[in-house]
């Protein structure tokens, strides 16, 4: 993967931040990459959620792709 994106470590006053919510930008990828990378994401979150639901009370797994039609065109 670090060869298609750049990952960026969290910085150390986020680390504790329980936030339900995470922005990811595509803007600088390529078309090939805007269109696989929500795929794979959804994928590896969703695996993540699930495994969460089975120890864990339930809890929905919301994905929001803004702008999806024009990756996704």
């Amino acid at each position: 993967m670090k060869k298609i994106i750049n990952i960026v470590e969290e910085v150390d006053s986020n680390k504790n931040n329980s936030s339900n919510l995470e922005v990811i930008s595509l803007r600088n990828c390529n078309q090939e990459i805007k269109k696989m990378f929500p795929i794979l994401l959804a994928k590896e979150y969703f695996k993540e959620h699930k495994k969460q639901n089975e120890k864990e009370e339930k809890k929905t797994f919301h994905l929001i792709i803004d702008e999806a039609h024009n990756i996704l065109s």
